[in-house]
């Protein structure tokens, strides 16, 4: 039964795959209501370009989003949210693996700050340094 009480946890996945379903349904009837005739294109596609569609559809898309979910769950929705900056990181890299666009300095640069952004905001750089802090103190309590 999809309705549950509001005591009961729902699981992440499914609920990331009903979101999915549904919000594919939505898609296909308006992309059949927008492009009746769109259809019939998609026989023209290259096995490349199918493959690469469904790459980004199962592993960037339903992957993706089923591990975020997850996570929203386990760590909580503030915590999680940290890492959707790093959705800009993975679109530049598949960019440049898979459709071939040029790598810029700038591409590079705005890398560097969404690393450390994330690193800021999970507290990952924070605890590095605690414990390089710690490790410091011990070395010095041997000697």
């Amino acid at each position: 039964m999809i309705i549950k009480k509001a005591s009961e946890k729902m699981d992440a996945r499914l609920l990331t795959g009903y979101m999915l379903l549904i919000g594919s349904l939505f898609l296909l009837l308006i992309a059949l209501w927008k492009e009746p005739n769109g259809i019939t294109s998609l026989r023209t596609g290259s096995v490349s370009i199918w493959l690469i569609f469904l790459f980004s559809a199962l592993f960037a898309t339903a992957i993706g989003h089923m591990v975020y979910n997850s996570m929203i769950q386990k760590i909580g929705a503030a915590g999680a949210s940290i890492f959707l900056n790093l959705n800009t990181f993975f679109s530049l890299i598949g960019a440049g693996l898979f459709l071939g666009e040029k790598l810029l300095p700038a591409h590079f640069i705005g890398l560097i700050f969404i690393v450390l952004g994330v690193s800021l905001g999970s507290g990952a750089l924070e605890y590095y340094m605690r414990s390089m802090r710690k490790m410091g103190t011990e070395d010095k309590g041997v000697e």
